[in-house]
């Protein structure tokens, strides 16, 4: 879908698709962060017009899309057959669909272990971390409930246990027409936790770097103490 088709589609099509398409300089500091040298193929799950294929230049190129009018792959990359297919990098902006609106609800049943309130692209970020080869990078936008949201305890710890955060970003002002805020999140598969640089805001400022806290919502803060954690974190209910 290009930006004038999206603009023409009605929200509540967008709504059930998640279709929200990310801007050009979102999709350059990700990509940036997430595309290594010796990289060769990468995978967007739910890559919309295919902006974060195009920008990573790589020449191995998987896009995969539950709207059929994308061009690319027409599945839904969370019920596909992967088998043993793995990427040097996965990169996108899934799909938010947030589970407290009935128009959205998956009902409740989960693969990678997300409660039944869990954001679907929480299940997103658990996936791109198994399809990409040990040393590999995920680079995801995602919403910020998925920092801290109950129902997705289970999927951060089991991230967390598969692959080292190196970088993030997040910005208090919209970035796209979501009602959500967003953060951003490059992972390295099979590394352990280190230092994690962050950025800040639309002119993406640096930040000062911190050691990967035990609570992912501490990363907002600057301070690896304990912080918040509940069923719901602000705008997990913006829709």
């Amino acid at each position: 879908m290009s930006e004038p088709q999206q603009q023409r589609a009605g929200g509540t099509t967008r709504k059930l698709l998640g279709a929200w398409y990310t801007p050009p300089a979102l999709v350059e500091a990700v990509v940036r962060e997430a595309v290594f040298e010796g990289a060769v193929s990468v995978l967007d799950p739910a890559c919309g017009d295919g902006r974060f294929l195009l920008a990573t230049g790589l020449p191995r190129q998987t896009g995969v899309d539950i709207d059929p009018t994308t061009g690319f792959i027409h599945d839904d990359a969370l019920r596909r057959d992967w088998g043993e297919e793995r990427f040097d990098v996965v990169v996108g902006n899934p799909p938010f669909l947030n589970q407290l609106s009935t128009l959205t609800s998956r009902g409740g049943r989960s693969r990678f272990g997300g409660g039944p309130y869990a954001d679907a692209a929480a299940e997103f970020l658990a996936l791109a971390i198994g399809l990409a080869r040990p040393g590999g990078r995920v680079g995801l936008v995602l919403p910020q409930s998925l920092l801290a949201t109950r129902d997705a305890a289970a999927i951060r710890a089991a991230v967390d246990d598969a692959a080292a955060l190196r970088w993030m970003w997040w910005s208090n002002t919209q970035m796209f027409d979501a009602q959500v805020r967003v953060w951003a999140g490059v992972w390295e598969v099979g590394a352990a936790a280190g230092v994690v640089r962050r950025s800040f805001g639309p002119d993406f400022a640096t930040l000062p770097s911190m050691p990967m806290p035990t609570t992912w919502s501490a990363l907002l803060t600057g301070n690896s103490s304990a912080v918040y954690e509940g069923p719901t974190l602000g705008d997990i209910a913006a829709f």
